[in-house]
């Protein structure tokens, strides 16, 4: 009788161990997704561009996710626990998101993050992959575009690292003044003719980039030059080399420059500033021209001279060395990652783009504006995100005589 007391109790005990570790490995199974972010850092510290290594507070994004089984690809896009889900980075880079979402049993998932997010972007999403991405036409308006995405992930690998590529390029600039030239106007804005309009693969990250809808991007600057002066602020906008500069000196634009793009680099590269040396190799000084007097109804017979026009010089846009080889970096320079955490679109499926590739052998358009285009008519050029290593800004010389 004893005997059997005995084996009961241990049995008991036997059968609560074996309880409390079924509830254990069902605890440790719910595993949340929790979410950081870095990226590769910009040096020029000017609003709209991220110049640390974590989102800023405050920084809203779009998270996306896709589900699968275990080491098998992915046929489609059919986002699910993610999909076009708010973040927001707290103050130290973590990205916090409404209610608690957990790793799948068995399942891995696919992430994608945009930033900033579909909404303060002004974009539709309409539960496909490719979006709408529409550029603000003033530079102060502009928005650091990036994209991350982390492949293959499961409870193993939380948090989950977001590194963010940049998807646009900077472009800044310089004006030098020639050794006898005489600036006495200030440049009050540079405007820049480029893509406005492009359409984002949220699976891949690629841009395909709308070139014939083009639109005149302008920087407001009220800056006297001197002998080598860095103009405040810069362009973000998508990697397709500009048509024209447009640089207006004094305020009654009587002293409006045309220059067209040399002819390298033929492309600008996402992730990347190209900064242009402008050599100013004329006089600009005011008064450049007469007063025109504005004609009014006169009291006599007397005729009314009409005012004489201007005619702007072309500019020499021909670069004085080769824009391939950097120079000394300055210092702003943009940063890009040395490391790669898993974006890797080979591992995707090879789906048909809406678009060419881009052709690193063909040369953009720098052609003038045509007078009209052909509505019916999309021209796209495809891009991925700039992943280049770290390196100062590339230099091009550009002159104006």
């Amino acid at each position: 009788m004893r005997l059997s007391s005995l084996y009961i109790i241990s049995l008991f005990l036997f059968l609560c161990s074996c309880s409390s570790e079924e509830l254990l490995q069902e605890v440790d199974m719910q595993q949340p997704i929790r979410f950081t972010s870095q990226y590769l850092l910009l040096g020029t510290k000017v609003p709209g561009v991220i110049t640390q290594n974590t989102l800023p507070e405050g920084a809203a994004i779009s998270i996306f996710s896709l589900q699968h089984p275990i080491n098998e690809p992915i046929g489609s896009w059919s986002p699910s626990i993610f999909n076009n889900t708010p973040g927001t980075a707290d103050n130290q880079g973590n990205i916090v998101y409404d209610d608690t979402y957990y790793f799948p049993t068995g399942e891995q998932l696919d992430f994608f993050a945009l930033y900033p997010s579909i909404s303060e972007i002004g974009s539709n999403y309409y539960n496909t992959k490719n979006i709408d991405v529409e550029l603000q036409a003033n530079a102060t308006d502009q928005y650091d575009l990036m994209y991350a995405s982390l492949l293959n992930q499961s409870k193993k690998s939380s948090p989950l690292v977001f590194e963010f590529n940049h998807l646009l390029s900077q472009i800044t600039f310089h004006v030098v003044k020639g050794q006898d030239a005489t600036i006495d106007l200030p440049l009050t804005k540079i405007e820049l003719i480029a893509p406005q309009r492009a359409q984002l693969n949220l699976w891949k990250g690629n841009l395909n980039i709308y070139t014939d809808e083009l639109t005149t991007y302008t920087l407001s600057t009220d800056t006297p030059i001197e002998n080598d002066t860095p103009i405040p602020g810069q362009f973000l906008v998508f990697p397709e080399k500009a048509t024209e500069f447009i640089l207006t000196f004094g305020y009654d634009n009587s002293h409006v420059y045309h220059i067209t793009p040399s002819e390298e680099p033929y492309h600008w590269e996402a992730g990347k500033n190209y900064q242009y040396n402008i050599i100013i190799n004329k006089d600009i000084t005011d008064p450049a021209l007469p007063p025109v007097e504005v004609p009014t109804t006169p009291d006599d017979n007397s005729p009314v001279t009409p005012p004489t026009e201007e005619t702007t010089p072309p500019a020499d846009s021909t670069p004085t060395e080769n824009p391939e080889t950097p120079e000394t970096p300055s210092d702003n320079p943009i940063d890009n990652p040395t490391a790669d955490t898993g974006n890797g679109e080979e591992d995707l499926p090879n789906e048909p783009t809406d678009a060419p590739a881009t052709d690193e052998n063909t040369d953009t358009d720098t052609s003038p504006l045509p007078d009209t285009t052909d509505p019916g008519t999309e021209t796209k050029v495809s891009v991925t995100p700039g992943k280049s290593g770290a390196q100062g800004p590339i230099i091009i010389r550009v002159s104006l005589n």
